[in-house]
């Protein structure tokens, strides 16, 4: 099936993007890696007049640590996540980039582009539910921060306004003696997951100080916290 037809803006600027969805009126959609977007489009899940293109911003694909925090950019592909040495510092991040798809949308997908989907199937709402992530939104009036758990909303439905882009996301690095992973239950290596788990802890010698679940697929994300577990 072929999409409905659209007018196609390709920013040369964040600036730029931000004024094609101004003038918009709220009917423009932002495209980033499209390896969600497209196939949603082709599919007619949903009919987007117009489309912001803003997969070329090269100041948005970074990955770096700032004190405690890791900050990605929203254009940083699923492959350059996966191989970064400072993502590496958390394991959920690159178990989570490594595992996504094929070398095909591992290479073109973005994290931002993975979270303003909002498919309950993704990987990416669940794993960065699990690490508490924080989602930097900018538009014409300037930058907020959301935390990942408001800004998901439900299935396909985020908290960003018509005239937002997601830029960047923001990481706190685990503390002390801590550690996460990422597993997902697929029916084949490019297929979303069926059901997939999300888990941080916390240790203090044998007991668990901190610990964070987040299970995701195909129904809603669902969190469970404890402390003090004993080993």
């Amino acid at each position: 099936m072929y999409p409905a037809p659209f007018n196609y803006h390709r920013a040369e600027s964040l600036e730029d993007a931000l004024r094609a969805l101004e003038r918009s009126g709220g009917e423009a959609i932002v495209l980033a890696g499209g390896q969600s977007l497209i196939p949603m489009m082709k599919l007619r899940m949903g009919e987007f007049p117009q489309i912001v293109d803003i997969g070329r911003l090269k100041n948005l694909s970074y990955i770096e640590q700032r004190d405690n925090t890791l900050h990605i950019g929203a254009l940083a592909r699923h492959a350059q996540v996966a191989a970064s040495e400072a993502a590496s510092r958390i394991n959920i991040l690159t178990d989570v980039a490594g595992g996504i798809a094929d070398r095909q949308v591992r290479t073109m997908g973005t994290i931002g582009g993975g979270i303003s989907i909002a498919d309950a199937s993704g990987c990416w709402p669940c794993g960065l539910r699990t690490v508490g992530a924080t989602v930097v939104a900018t538009g014409p009036g300037g930058s907020r921060k959301i935390p990942i758990e408001d800004f998901i909303v439900s299935a396909y439905t985020t908290s960003l306004e018509p005239n937002e882009i997601v830029t960047e996301i923001q990481v706190p690095l685990p503390e002390g003696n801590a550690g996460s992973a990422y597993v997902a239950f697929k029916r084949s290596a490019s297929a979303y997951p069926t059901v997939a788990v999300g888990i941080l802890l916390s240790m203090n010698g044998d007991s668990c100080s901190h610990g964070r679940i987040v299970l995701g697929g195909r129904r809603a994300l669902r969190v469970k916290h404890s402390h003090a577990w004993r080993l």
